[in-house]
């Protein structure tokens, strides 16, 4: 596992998260206090590990989700990193997002 901030190996033992709902996903670890502080969601969302990716079924119900939560008017960024760390494939998520600004 890296580090999401610096990219140093991180320990698993070891790794820390900027906060409790990062420690229960265990996505997005941390090397160290510095690196935990720096952490910011929306410029290091990339996962420390690959997702792997949705079977076709699991695909057409995120895809599902996604399009109820961006007509709900949930925030994009919200959606896309969340079904990204699901699997879901970028181009899907990309014709719903652009369907649903098309809309307002």
């Amino acid at each position: 596992m890296l580090c999401v901030v610096c990219h140093a190996p991180v320990d698993e033992g070891n790794a820390l998260y900027k906060n409790s709902w990062e420690a229960a996903r265990k996505r997005l670890a941390c090397c160290s206090q510095g690196c935990r502080e720096a952490f910011d969601p929306d410029l290091h969302w990339i996962p420390s590990r690959i997702p792997n990716e949705a079977s076709e079924t699991e695909t057409a119900k995120l895809l599902r989700v996604v399009k109820d939560r961006l007509r709900s008017d949930d925030v994009p960024t919200v959606v896309v990193r969340e079904m990204l760390m699901a699997g879901a494939p970028s181009a899907g998520l990309r014709k719903l997002v652009n369907e649903a600004t098309a809309r307002r």
